[in-house]
């Protein structure tokens, strides 16, 4: 049967997901990943075949992940009669993300429910656990779930998908009652309709709510904080990897994003994630996030990618940026300056916090410009407003690595650093400072400017 992928009158897509010729060569899999609806033990171990997925199931993967910016490498689309309906997991020791589907009940699902988005429902679910990294057995599965059906609304939004038939698709595969891997069928719906509606109000970002009920976080958390209500933890990451034009290639922002951004959730932030972001879209997102910190305890703003500083005024580059206009970039970007970040935190209660992982080197600099720009080797140091502290990956003048590994430097330290149980957030940047220049062998020096507010904040959330 052949398979095809066009518009219909409606403006909804219409994917037909065929079987896959039986000439292909097959694959064996070791499956024990999240799938997405009960089926038995969804957990156990178990051996499935496979053969590539259509062209239609691998281009609707990319049409999804090309919302949030993911490069499409090691996303592998893949066919199977083993798989109960559809199911994320990973092989190679994590470097290689499959997603599998059973093409009979998709095409069951989809004839059963007469609606054309289905499918991508369906898919993208498999794509927000790779993005919200729950390949982690340790994952609460309940809480992995609602993430993926939140991301699978919010993505569906942006693809043009009316919420009712995105909301139908979910109620379809869902169970009435709870089991133990997957949520009620009325908790998932709901979910989908708090992502679809968040992408409504939201422009080039995606959301990935809080981890709800990590078990860790009771045993963790210290004593005197047990009877204190849950913080709301709010976060914007930005991760700028492909620029067009403007230096070398980068191999490591949207990776530290992602891990990060894993790392937060499990610690009770709720994430908007920005991958490869222009001027706008960057703009954008720090002005909706002001709204979301003004209602929040903690409020943290994290940029990953290439930075300039000024007369000791730090800039983000977006991704539509020209290296060829440097000299003039503080003039023709005025909204990139990182104190927008400063003042979209300020409405926090107790955490109003700033981290910059870029370079702090300005461009005159490099670019050996004659006059009064060149007499920047002294840099002068701007101070965040009062109550925001701002953590930089390195100090005025200097470079911030993307490292020779799948994290920087100063990801790998942080994320390292949060882990630690109990640990006070003062502690969490004199960790990661003193690893980072060990690391570097001193070639990036960490630094946090800004006043620690008297009371202590524990990472740790219940």
């Amino acid at each position: 049967m052949a398979t095809f992928l066009r518009l219909a009158s409606t403006g909804a897509l219409v994917l037909a997901l065929a079987a896959p010729a039986t000439s292909q060569t097959t694959r064996e899999h070791l499956l024990g990943g999240r799938a997405l609806a009960p089926v038995g033990d969804a957990t156990a171990a178990r051996r499935i075949t496979s053969t590539e997925g259509s062209a239609d199931a691998r281009a609707v993967v990319q049409r999804i992940i090309s919302v949030i910016g993911i490069p499409m490498t090691n996303f592998e689309v893949r066919a199977s009669p083993g798989v109960a309906n559809a199911e994320a997991t990973t092989e190679n020791a994590g470097r290689d993300r499959l997603i599998l589907y059973n093409p009979e009940w998709m095409a069951g699902l989809r004839s059963s429910i007469a609606t054309n988005w289905s499918d991508w429902v369906v898919l993208a679910h498999e794509v927000g656990h790779h993005v919200a990294f729950h390949m982690d057995p340790s994952f609460p599965n309940h809480d992995a779930e609602l993430q993926a059906d939140y991301f699978a609304g919010f993505i569906l939004q942006k693809l043009g998908a009316p919420l009712a038939e995105v909301q139908l698709a979910m109620a379809m595969v869902s169970a009435d009652e709870e089991t133990v891997t997957h949520p009620a069928k009325a908790k998932r719906v709901a979910e989908v309709r708090k992502g679809w509606e968040a992408a409504a109000r939201n422009v080039g970002a995606n959301v990935i709510p809080a981890a709800m009920t990590i078990p860790e976080r009771s045993a963790i958390a210290p004593a005197h904080t047990a009877d204190v209500r849950p913080e709301q933890r709010v976060a914007l990451l930005i991760g700028n990897t492909h620029y067009r034009s403007w230096g070398s290639p980068l191999k490591n922002p949207k990776n530290d994003v992602i891990a990060i951004g894993r790392q937060l959730r499990s610690l009770g932030f709720a994430t908007t994630v920005i991958y490869d972001g222009t001027s706008e879209q960057i703009a954008t997102a720090i002005q909706a996030f002001r709204d979301e910190a003004a209602g929040a305890d903690w409020a943290l703003v994290y940029y990953a990618g290439t930075g300039i500083e000024v007369d000791g005024v730090n800039y983000m580059i977006p991704v539509d940026a020209d290296d060829r206009r440097a000299l003039s970039f503080t003039r023709d970007y005025p909204q990139m300056r990182l104190d927008t970040a400063f003042e979209a935190v300020k409405g926090a209660k107790r955490l109003r916090l700033v981290i910059a992982d870029a370079c702090r080197i300005d461009p005159a600099i490099v670019l050996g410009a004659p006059g009064p720009a060149a007499k920047a080797q002294s840099f002068k140091v701007t101070e965040p407003p009062r109550g925001v502290l701002v953590a930089y990956s390195t100090a005025a003048g200097q470079y911030a690595q993307d490292g020779a590994d799948e994290l920087s430097p100063y990801a790998q330290a942080l994320i390292g650093a949060l882990r630690e149980p109990g640990v006070e957030l003062s502690k969490v940047f004199r960790r990661v400072s003193a690893n980072v220049e060990a690391a570097t062998r001193g070639a990036q020096l960490p630094t946090v400017i800004g006043n620690w507010p008297a009371e202590d904040l524990y990472v740790s959330h219940k």
